[in-house]
């Protein structure tokens, strides 16, 4: 959580239409984002480059019309990093009395463009396991003529660029998740204190969860397994 100094600038990012909030990330999540992640320390971009951008739009273009309007109340901007370590992150900017102002969403260009999408999904949920191969997972998430498009075809690209629209939308659709919950009423907001009651009001969560009698989160018992932890 960011709070701002200057919320006039987030304020005009939120009311820009929603195919504009692709760019440049302002210097609070710069500076937000190097205190966790060291090697990102220098490495957010000015800007997406020209065919990750188009990826993005065509990510966004694509949902569907009720989301698109939950997004544009909430979403503050789509930026690109390097050395997250992870796919993306999603945050949110508050005033300094702490009132939502909205969230954004930082994605790590070198983790979709050096692998194709169905890499990406394995890659992505093995990670939780151990690396001495007793537990492997592979996803599958894009068929093989969609999993890498090969050269685009798009004007102003350099001949060759791959695309990865299948991971970006994957993503983009998981992280979306989070901005449309933030302050919500869903899920209890990720950057506050537990309710600190066994109430749960939150219809998202008591789809699978529940609340522990200190306010405490987990997993309704049939939803529970060995080795969750």
């Amino acid at each position: 959580m960011i709070h701002t100094a200057n919320s006039l600038l987030w304020e005009a990012m939120l009311a820009a239409p929603l195919e504009q909030k692709i760019g440049m990330a302002p210097d609070e999540v710069i500076a937000y984002i190097a205190q966790g992640h060291v090697n990102a320390s220098n490495a957010l971009l000015p800007g997406p480059c020209a065919e990750f951008a188009i990826d993005i739009q065509d990510a966004i273009a694509e949902l569907p019309t009720s989301l698109k309007r939950k997004l544009h109340a909430k979403l503050l901007g789509v930026f690109v990093a390097a050395g997250l370590d992870s796919s993306a992150i999603t945050d949110v900017i508050v005033y300094p009395n702490g009132d939502l102002i909205g969230a954004f969403v930082v994605i790590d260009i070198d983790v979709f463009f050096n692998r194709t999408a169905n890499e990406w999904a394995t890659w992505k949920e093995n990670n939780p396991f151990a690396t001495d191969g007793a537990i492997r997972l592979e996803l599958k998430i894009a068929e093989d003529a969609q999993n890498d498009r090969g050269a685009s075809e798009k004007p102003g690209l350099q001949p060759g660029v791959t695309h990865r629209k299948a991971v970006t939308q994957y993503i983009l659709l998981h992280e979306f998740g989070h901005v449309v919950a933030a302050d919500s009423h869903l899920l209890p907001n990720w950057w506050e204190e537990a309710p600190g009651s066994a109430e749960n009001p939150y219809p998202f969560l008591d789809l699978g969860w529940q609340l522990s009698e200190d306010g405490k989160i987990k997993p309704v018992e049939q939803q529970d397994f060995p080795l969750r932890q």
